[in-house]
């Protein structure tokens, strides 16, 4: 993106945010998940994405995610962003309880079986399983 449509940015999310603490809080549009949203050279744009690119140029090809330390989404402080990975992404909303995986919410299993009692196996990686479906599957691959 040219220095002049960045610059222009930059002016256009100054004047219309303001400071709540430490957090400098973008007042304008915003998405369904509360980031603020600007529309440069006819694209929308993140507010949080544009001022780590405006302050720190483009994120590394291998830290590809903008990142807040204050988890305020319409923020988009400097000090309060940092880059990292999509699994690091993932694991920092799931640390804030901004993601938490379907199947913690899961009560039954795909068929019906309850994921609770004797019926629930947990693998070594915190997933939840039917035992009933897993004794099934085991049916079916010794019968081939």
């Amino acid at each position: 993106m040219p220095g002049g449509l960045l610059e222009t940015a930059l002016e256009r999310m100054a004047a219309n945010s303001t400071w709540q603490g430490d957090c400098l809080v973008w007042g304008g549009n915003v998405d369904p998940k509360g980031y603020g949203r600007l529309n440069v050279a006819k694209s929308g744009k993140l507010v949080h994405r544009l001022s780590w690119l405006i302050h720190f140029g483009p994120p590394p090809s291998d830290k590809p995610c903008v990142l807040h330390t204050c988890d305020n989404p319409p923020c988009w402080n400097p000090e309060h962003l940092w880059v990292g990975t999509v699994p690091e992404n993932t694991a920092d909303m799931i640390a804030k309880g901004r993601l938490v995986p379907h199947y913690l919410n899961l009560t039954h299993c795909k068929h019906g079986h309850p994921l609770s009692g004797d019926n629930l196996y947990m693998t070594p990686d915190g997933r939840r399983n039917c035992r009933a479906c897993r004794r099934e599957a085991a049916r079916r691959y010794q019968a081939r």
